[in-house]
């Protein structure tokens, strides 16, 4: 099983069942004489074509995610002192006064355990292209509802290092890779659902 980090909002929107799309940054990104993006197999495979014809062209990369993989969603959480998790997306101000009370800390998704997981995702197709290439749909399917290319590339910009803003900031209209899920039970995850 493979995982995927969602910040707090992006949590919200999946269990609210706004989100059902995510665009990660290619990296690195495709050559600059890439003419040419195909279909990414069921292996993972992204082919693609470049000018360059001493080569033939022909080239194929390993993408992070394919059709079918299952994803466990890694976010900000805690440990609550009864053995269970709590989860940052789920915070009411007095339960945040509870956390603060007892000296719990909030834990970066990045370092989530798999067993700490309630969000499971199926990927039902993969997709690169430019970031600018997106449509109202898909900023709706990102959970973002209706925006403006400027609104959204606001918040896309908001979510990129400011060194990195010049590769991968909207105007810089990186090579993303689209996930397309479907949220699905934690029994399904591990095969022993109906």
């Amino acid at each position: 099983m493979k995982s995927i980090i969602f910040n707090t909002d992006e949590v919200q929107a999946t269990l609210a069942g706004r989100k059902s799309q995510a665009r990660r940054v290619v990296k690195p990104q495709l050559p600059e004489n890439t003419i040419k993006i195909g279909d990414v197999d069921p292996l993972g495979y992204l082919f693609y074509m470049t000018n360059d014809r001493y080569l033939g062209g022909y080239r194929n990369r390993k993408v992070p995610f394919a059709v079918r993989n299952i994803l466990y969603v890694r976010e900000t959480w805690c440990g609550a002192t009864d053995g269970t998790y709590r989860y940052k997306a789920d915070i009411k101000p007095d339960t945040e006064k509870i956390r603060q009370a007892f000296g719990v800390k909030w834990h970066p998704s990045t370092h989530m355990p798999e067993e700490a997981a309630r969000i499971f995702l199926k990927v039902t197709d993969v997709w690169v292209e430019r970031l600018q290439d997106m449509n109202q749909e898909d900023c709706i399917k990102e959970g973002r509802g209706e925006l403006s290319e400027e609104q959204y590339a606001h918040l896309w910009n908001s979510k990129i290092k400011k060194k990195d803003l010049d590769k991968y900031g909207w105007e810089a209209n990186p090579w993303v890779e689209v996930t397309e899920f479907e949220v699905i039970s934690k029994e399904e995850a591990y095969g022993t659902g109906n």
